[in-house]
């Protein structure tokens, strides 16, 4: 998922993300039944290239299963990052 925007309050952080209009791949296996093989190896080669992004970045990943998999159009994103390593990225950058 895209981060677009983060703001902080005292006590808040809020993440803007871009929006996936097809939601979760859950709800995509569920309705369509089945993937075909070729389908299935296209959504897969993405999550796994998504895990390496996150882990060459020093973000691990904390929960990855299907409810934690985004689909938006041909394409999934990776979504329930822990966010702690992130935010104390974000707060020395800042």
């Amino acid at each position: 998922m895209k981060l677009i925007d983060l703001a902080q309050t005292p006590s808040n952080y809020y993440l803007i993300y871009d929006n996936c209009h097809d939601f979760f791949l859950k709800n995509y296996l569920k309705d369509k039944g089945f993937l075909s093989e070729f389908e299935a190896a296209h959504y897969l080669r993405q999550i796994i290239m998504g895990l390496e992004l996150y882990r060459e970045k020093g973000f691990p990943p904390r929960d990855i299963n299907i409810k934690n998999i985004m689909k938006h159009g041909k394409t999934v994103r990776i979504d329930d990052f822990g966010f702690e390593k992130f935010f104390s990225y974000i707060e020395q950058k800042l």
